[in-house]
């Protein structure tokens, strides 16, 4: 809540600057005129106080108040004396002396100014109040398009009053700054009305605030006296007599930051309007008048007409200032500004004059669409690389007229293509910098590369070629899996039956041996180093398939010898059923298929690059090869012989005792060799 303390301070601080400022402290006038230095005037004025008058005109310069004590003042006001910034700062008018005033300028930078700012990551500032200063006056000053029309950085004790802040980011702003007086300041059309940051104790009252966000306090502050501040955002529609809405208007509860006085509707003081001259006993003019329009928005053009009776002539006073604007009978007339606007129409006789006023209500204007702006993006192939190294980037931004890239940040143009390629040939990081423009604006993307110091070669990296397959012998046709087990292999061929031409290319193919014989097959692999190959000499045996249906006398199978324990015997698969008139099939020493299972194909087919290695190993593993397809003959013929309810037939004997001469003779010649 206000307290009574805090409002006598602040109204007796704004009296003590109206004192000061109204001339009770003499001091020396130097007038400016156009095409004249203003900072020139500052700089020369005397120690102690002066008064810099500036007549009408447009000055480009950058102004720095840096004596104590000095007043800068328009002659004419604000519509007529303009004050833009440059690029030698970016604060337009900056003050960094104690009891300062500014009055009556319309302060504003061009687009290329704020562009030149903006870019270079700083805000422009209208008025900028800097530097732990105190009691300075703010007034009747009108700041447009900047970042902060009116800024308050570290300063105390100030008072900033009926100014006019339209088309900013930030309409006023105060950092670290309290015990200030805000009032009869019109701020509207900007992104923020009014930013306390880090601020207290400060008096703001009786101004009016239409902005997309009008205010935000992260201290506390005040917000009204008898009566608060005007927000195009107060909703609520009940008031008191006076005008001051009943519920409170909250900036930050938490902070305490509450306007409790708001304002319903909120228009400057207008002056009285003349009182009309005592009518003689005469026949005096009657006046009256009509308009095309009487509400629009601002700037509104208004034809007023004159209607009057009995008049010689007419005053037109269309702000009711006292000011003659026109003498016409018809009178064009353009309300620059927002408000309610009494026209004055003044008829005239010999006999004297008759007045009529009517009013002319001009809003705001609708909110400008806001330019297009382009936005900038791009892409790039890679993002670090040895040196040299080549990098495509690719422009992606949007709303795009013009690009420029900027692959090393040195402020030069290296292309201004859409894919562009650039050669980094040296190691380090570099900045890389996209900026891209339409006729709204400018705006750049940065991104880095880095880049390696090229390492020492390696050795190359050749590839080892291996290979195994599923299978290794069989009846034809005779299908095969092969496997390739290579090493550091870009690419393959396959040469299946050893002539030298290339069968498949593929990583795992199968192929099928339609005749018999014995083959050699070849496995060739690349890379960029080089290539490998593997060459087996018959690692691929197929036999004729058993097509004669001739059983004959299987002979006498001899003594079986040790069978060892049942695990390792097949005898009751081969023994259980014989063809008459053949000798009986003794039992072997072999491995039950349970125990050939374990063993993988691979390990039963695969190959070697090392001749020799482990053949003892690589006979068992062909013994075992045979041992287990005939055990797959037996057991499958057992099955036939189990759902037929009869015999073996007779032509699988044979066959079985065949194969088991057949495991002898390899597990004898293994243990020779």
């Amino acid at each position: 809540m206000v307290t009574k303390s805090k409002i006598i301070a602040c109204l007796s601080l704004f009296f003590f600057i109206i004192t000061i400022a109204s001339g009770s402290v003499s001091a020396v006038e130097t007038v400016v005129h156009p095409g004249e230095s203003i900072q020139r005037a500052l700089n020369y004025a005397p120690e102690g106080g002066a008064i810099i008058i500036v007549e009408p005109g447009i000055y480009y310069q950058y102004v720095e108040i840096n004596k104590d004590n000095l007043t800068l003042r328009s002659a004419a006001g604000p519509d007529e004396t303009f004050i833009f910034g440059t690029t030698r700062c970016n604060d337009v008018i900056q003050v960094i002396a104690n009891n300062a005033t500014i009055d009556g300028f319309s302060v504003s930078v061009n687009a290329t100014t704020k562009d030149y700012f903006n870019n270079n990551n700083s805000d422009v500032h209208g008025i900028c109040l800097n530097s732990n200063i105190n009691n300075c006056v703010i007034e009747n000053n009108n700041v447009t398009n900047t970042d902060i029309g009116i800024n308050l950085d570290n300063a105390r004790d100030s008072i900033i009053k009926s100014n006019i802040a339209v088309n900013n980011v930030v309409g006023i702003n105060l950092f670290k700054s309290d015990n200030n007086l805000l009032t009869y300041n019109l701020v509207r059309s900007n992104d923020y009305g009014i930013k306390l940051q880090t601020s207290n104790d400060n008096l703001i009252y009786n101004n009016s605030f239409n902005n997309t966000i009008n205010a935000d306090d992260n201290k506390a502050n005040i917000w009204n006296t008898s009566v608060g501040n005007y927000w195009s955002d107060y909703n609520e529609t009940e008031f008191d007599e006076n005008g001051i809405g009943v519920i409170p208007y909250e900036i930050n509860p938490q902070k305490k930051s509450i306007d409790y006085r708001p304002l319903m509707n909120f228009v400057f003081e207008l002056p009285e309007s003349p009182v009309p001259s005592e009518p003689p006993a005469l026949v005096l003019p009657a006046a009256n008048f009509e308009s095309n329009v009487t509400l629009g928005e601002a700037p509104l053009p208004v034809e007023f007409t004159d209607l009057s009776v009995n008049s010689t002539g007419r005053t037109w006073d269309f702000n009711n200032d006292g000011v003659v604007d026109s003498s016409e009978e018809i009178a064009v007339y353009v309300f620059a500004n927002p408000g309610t606007y009494t026209v004055n129409l003044t008829a005239i006789n010999e006999n004297g004059t008759a007045s009529k006023l009517d009013t002319i209500e001009v809003l705001s204007p609708s909110e400008p669409p806001a330019p297009i702006l382009p936005t900038v993006n791009f892409e790039f192939n890679v993002t670090s690389g040895v040196a040299p190294l080549a990098v495509e980037f690719t422009d992606l931004s949007e709303n795009a007229d013009n690009r420029a890239w900027d692959f090393n940040n040195d402020g030069l143009v290296d292309s201004s293509k859409e894919i562009a390629v650039y050669v980094f040939v040296n190691s380090g990081t570099y900045t890389v910098n996209l900026t891209v423009s339409n006729e709204n604006g400018t705006v750049s993307k940065l991104a880095t590369i880095e880049v390696l110091a090229p390492s020492e070669p390696s050795d190359p990296v050749f590839p080892i070629a291996n290979f195994s397959s599923n299978v290794t012998s069989g009846e034809a046709p005779f299908t095969v899996q092969f496997i390739d087990l290579s090493e550091n292999a870009d690419s393959c061929a396959w040469d299946f039956d050893g002539d030298g031409d290339v069968d498949d290319a593929s990583e795992n193919p199968v192929y099928t041996y339609e005749s018999a014989g014995n083959y050699t097959v070849n496995l060739t692999v690349s890379n960029g180093n080089g290539s490998d190959s593997k060459e087996i000499a018959d690692f691929i045996i197929v036999k004729v398939a058993d097509v004669s249906g001739d059983t004959g006398d299987s002979g006498d199978a001899g003594d079986s010898g040790e069978t060892g324990d049942s695990e390792n015997s097949v005898s009751n698969s081969v023994s259980s059923s014989h063809h008459s008139g053949g000798n009986g099939v003794g039992s072997a020493k072999i491995i039950r298929k349970e125990k050939l299972e374990p063993v993988g194909e691979s390990d039963l087919a695969s190959g070697s690059n090392s001749p020799g290695e482990n053949s003892e190993k690589s006979d068992e593993y062909k013994a075992l090869k045979v041992q287990s397809d005939m055990a797959n003959h037996v057991e499958a013929s057992g099955s036939e012989q189990e759902e037929s309810g009869g015999s073996l037939p007779w032509i699988s004997l044979p066959g079985t005792v065949v194969g088991l001469l057949l495991v002898a003779y390899l597990m004898c010649r293994g243990k020779n060799e």
